[in-house]
């Protein structure tokens, strides 16, 4: 994930819907205990529980029919209910249904929102299946019908122009008991002329042709892991895995900045520099690191530990995951206290997209002579770090008057559509990797983790009945956009990218049709490159608005570290499940693959760009040297070779690894170079994938 998301709380500002705000979050203390370690064994038990995902309540059996919960729609009996209309659309009565009229020049909608019950009784859909009402009039387009429960959770449902009259009957995902929020939202240029009356809630009988579907419970099993040992004592890269896990550890070289360590209430915590040189490179400042290096660096961590028998490394990321990254984990942190998000299961256990690891202000100019953002209000570990034009001149979180990190406060100057909590994750779908290569080898018992991984997760995904690509992992996830003070509602950005797809975790999270769809739509971009470009082998980047094509808000998308990544993410699926779907495409990829890498005497040199401007567009270029991409590549490779053992693909990983060894600096660091000496850099990222390339092979291959 790069710098682009900094400003993703703007993304969704086409799309914001003005909904009044919930009331502000309580300050109960949380009840959670912070304790040393109690089971060394295990790298996920660090004293500090996570919060316990209960079981969905179970639906009726489809045919018991009838009502279920308790129904309080009522337009005339006296309840006060806030209806409220946006956009275009115009609220004509709400005394006998509710009567919408307009035509909508840009994104409007209507409905209800009851403020959690305060603007007046809620919709109750405990124990329901499906969404029931009658709609009369008319209106051409689509329109889908959204809705959101007291705990956050969200749920959309397209559906097409009606008959005159009709009875809908939507099948309900991912929401449950009492209805914050329902609406309606049509796309721009849609005429409606409408009435909808006999909202109901139910337990149904068989799903109607509109239904979408069935619900998913939060305590559905995950993938069951069987542990092995992994220990070596030789292997063809077992020093360089040990060279690079003692370089992140020791913080070899000069200068020593490869990690930071910290304790907190008596834990030992550890995050790896997004950029060790302390640069004013790609970040503009070197005192930061990202949800994407953190996340890495778990994964190498857990397998250098594997390996090696030595969990430290491990266990410290994991903590500093907890600790300073997660909100509303149950770990207990000066830096971001679970007892200011208050009570409840309304917010996030996903990673803050980027943080300041610094503690330190430190203002940049970036490698074109613009100005980096530095940092900005107190120096707390959130603060934004965006080099970017839009970028706005303020904490990516909230601080209170007193300069402390609240989550629970409106930003000072983040205007209207300013988020509160912006997490990127296509990185926390890859600490389900690492928490598998870690339950794989007898590290511990990840489960609990994986399972609020999947919960939060879950807000990103396109939904069930999506019009294209349903349960695919969309750009962004951010929550306190149009809500101050609140941190409750949540949103997503609207773009999906094939290098932000991780089928392997949703394997692991017990999901495994969904993890197919991923499968579906890499196919499609695969394909839509082939048309596009007559190559088969790499994957459109972006699907926006219908279309594919190369522009969305991570603006990166010419870099073949996304390619590559969808290759190695993929090759991980096809380790779990040998699905020969998947295998078809990455055939594709490693026959493109072979036809473009080139080797001369001792250079190795392989597609690190590709060209996305008018002109030669889906051409290859080559600049400089990456580790990220080449180790992302032997990944795959070596995933591939251990599932169906191939000495060919072994080898193609291993001309890879071992050219990375000609390019190992004297501290066991994995350098990057480009053409342009100011953009040169040792990436924590970078090297976290190298050591997870060569753990890998050690554990899968050489054996």
């Amino acid at each position: 994930m790069l710098a682009a998301l900094g400003a993703c709380g703007k993304g969704r500002a086409q799309e914001s819907n003005p909904i009044p705000p919930h009331p502000t979050a309580g300050s109960a203390a949380s009840q959670l205990p912070t304790q040393l370690n109690r089971n060394p064994n295990d790298i996920f038990d660090i004293g500090v529980p996570l919060p316990q995902i209960s079981p969905a309540a179970a639906p009726p059996p489809a045919s018991a029919g009838g009502l279920c919960g308790q129904i309080q729609e009522d337009f005339s009996g006296g309840h006060t209910r806030y209806w409220y209309a946006f956009g275009e659309f115009e609220l004509v009565g709400t005394q006998e249904a509710l009567r919408v009229k307009g035509t909508a020049s840009s994104w409007s909608g209507f409905g209800v929102d009851t403020g959690n019950g305060n603007n007046g009784e809620a919709f109750d859909a405990t124990g329901c299946r499906f969404l029931e009402f009658d709609i009369r009039g008319s209106f051409s387009g689509k329109m889908k019908v959204e809705l959101t429960d007291f705990s956050g959770n969200s749920f959309e449902s397209w559906f097409e122009a009606i008959p005159q009259n009709h009875h809908m009957k939507i099948r309900l995902e991912a929401v449950s008991g009492q209805i914050s929020k329902m609406q309606w939202t049509a796309q721009p240029g849609t005429s409606i002329d409408l009435s909808i009356d006999n909202i109901k809630f139910t337990a149904g009988e068989e799903a109607t042709p509109e239904a979408s579907s069935p619900p998913v419970s939060d305590a559905d099993p995950l993938m069951p892991v069987t542990a092995v040992d992994g220990h070596r004592q030789s292997g063809r890269y077992l020093q360089a895995v040990q060279a690079l896990g003692d370089y992140f550890l020791n913080n070899q070289g000069n200068p020593p900045n490869a990690t930071r360590r910290t304790e907190i209430n008596g834990i030992a915590a550890r995050a790896a520099y997004h950029l060790y040189e302390d640069n004013a490179t790609h970040l503009c400042n070197g005192g930061a690191t990202t949800s994407e290096t953190q996340a890495l660096f778990f994964n190498f961590m857990t397998l250098y530990a594997a390996l090696t028998g030595n969990t430290e490394g491990a266990r410290e990321a994991y903590a500093y995951l907890r600790y300073f990254m997660m909100p509303h984990d149950g770990a207990e942190s000066p830096q971001l206290p679970d007892s200011r998000l208050g009570a409840g299961d309304n917010y996030p256990v996903l990673m803050h997209w980027m943080i300041d690891l610094s503690g330190e202000a430190q203002a940049r100019t970036c490698p074109d002579g613009t100005p980096g953002s530095g940092v900005f209000g107190e120096n707390t570990t959130y603060n934004r770090y965006d080099p970017t034009p839009a970028s706005p001149p303020y904490a990516s979180v909230a601080h209170n008057a007193s300069g402390q990190v609240d989550l629970t406060q409106r930003q000072v100057g983040g205007g209207r559509h300013a988020a509160s909590f912006s997490s990127a994750p296509d990185a926390d779908q890859w600490l389900a990797d690492g928490a598998y290569w870690a339950q794989r080898y007898g590290l511990g018992d990840a489960a609990t983790f994986l399972m609020n991984l999947r919960r939060g997760l879950s807000e990103g995904l396109t939904p069930s009945d999506a019009e294209s690509y349903p349960n695919t992992m969309r750009f962004a996830i951010f929550w306190g956009e149009d809500q101050a003070p609140a941190l409750a509602f949540r949103g997503t950005t609207y773009q999906l990218y094939s290098g932000y797809q991780n089928p392997a975790a949703w394997e692991i999270f017990g999901r495994h049709e969904w993890a197919q769809n991923m499968v579906k739509f890499l196919a499609d971009a695969q394909k839509k490159f082939k048309r596009l470009y007559r190559q088969d082998g790499p994957f459109m980047p972006v699907f926006k608005d219908g279309n594919w094509g190369w522009e969305g808000d991570d603006p990166n998308t010419h870099w073949m570290g996304f390619q590559y990544r969808t290759f190695a993410h993929l090759a991980h699926y096809y380790y779990l499940t040998g699905d020969e779907n998947a295998k078809k495409l990455l055939d594709k990829f490693v026959s493109w693959y072979k036809r473009n890498i080139r080797i001369a005497e001792d250079q190795v040199s392989i597609p690190l760009e590709l060209e996305n401007g008018e002109q030669n567009t889906g051409s290859i270029r080559r600049r400089g040297y990456g580790p990220n991409e080449f180790a992302l590549m032997a990944q795959g490779l070596i995933l591939i070779a251990a599932k169906v053992d191939n000495a060919q693909l072994r080898q193609e990983a291993e001309k890879l690894l071992d050219f990375m060894l000609t390019q190992r600096a004297q501290n066991g660091s994995f350098p990057y170079t480009d053409p342009d000496p100011e953009n040169n850099g040792t990436y924590g990222f970078h090297n976290a994938e190298a050591g997870i390339a060569f753990s890998l092979y050690e554990l899968l291959l050489d054996n």
